[in-house]
């Protein structure tokens, strides 16, 4: 590109991915994922380089998933990791909710338990509710879900409140997990009161064309699904 010339900074969140996957794939051997693992790392990226002349030279794509797929492991999270929650907004703003510490991870289920503990003074967005030195928040990842739940605790243990928080498929990356925030939050407090916000920004959104109409309306079904399960439990 040339001095001057304009560009653009794109978010490609999960199901963008796989679109362009299937784009690829039409025309070069891909490897399943390909937009993903090349947002991965340098290594990461360079071992699914290999993988894919593998596979232009007739390897099985078998043999060739094992091969690739082995030592990238070692470059992802684990239990007692700590990790980045790097919250996307939809104008293109990152916000990391800072380093979370990696509780439990079940591979077959795709869940992570993270936990953090705060050291400023502040009020928990939402809940209205005072945050004090060393509460400590626990959330619940599953990926590729379209919400997760962070739960808030007082220092002894007392229960603050969850946040829930809608969004697109959560990713996870060799420093952390990724989403793009799509405005819509629901909280609910130790009484069981639960609410709905910001329901109108992800209707702004949609209008000023920084989401589809398609997308706006699968999210305010699931917000429908949540908040149902949630009254009902």
């Amino acid at each position: 590109m040339k001095k001057g010339e304009p560009a653009i900074d794109a978010e490609f969140p999960a199901l963008s991915k796989k679109k362009l996957d299937e784009l690829r794939s039409a025309v070069v051997p891909t490897v399943g994922g390909h937009h993903y693992y090349k947002a991965c790392g340098e290594r990461v990226s360079s071992a699914l380089d290999m993988a894919e002349k593998m596979l232009d030279k007739g390897c099985s794509r078998t043999d060739m998933e094992y091969l690739f797929k082995q030592p990238i492991e070692a470059n992802y999270p684990r239990v007692g990791s700590l990790i980045d929650i790097e919250h996307v907004k939809l104008d293109g703003q990152v916000f990391n909710l800072g380093k979370a510490s990696v509780e439990a991870f079940n591979h077959n289920k795709s869940f992570i338990q993270l936990s953090r503990v705060f050291k400023t003074p502040r009020v928990y967005d939402g809940l209205k509710t005072r945050k004090a030195p060393d509460d400590y928040a626990v959330t619940e990842v599953k990926l590729g879900e379209w919400h997760f739940k962070t739960q808030y605790f007082s220092k002894n243990g007392r229960y603050k409140g969850a946040y829930i928080n809608l969004n697109t498929p959560i990713e996870l990356y060799p420093h952390g997990i990724r989403y793009v925030d799509l405005e819509v939050d629901v909280c609910v407090w130790p009484n069981g009161r639960v609410r709905v916000l910001d329901e109108k920004k992800l209707e702004d959104a949609a209008r000023e064309g920084l989401i589809n109409q398609k997308l706006a309306k699968m999210v305010k079904k699931k917000l429908r699904e949540l908040v149902k399960e949630l009254s009902s439990s």
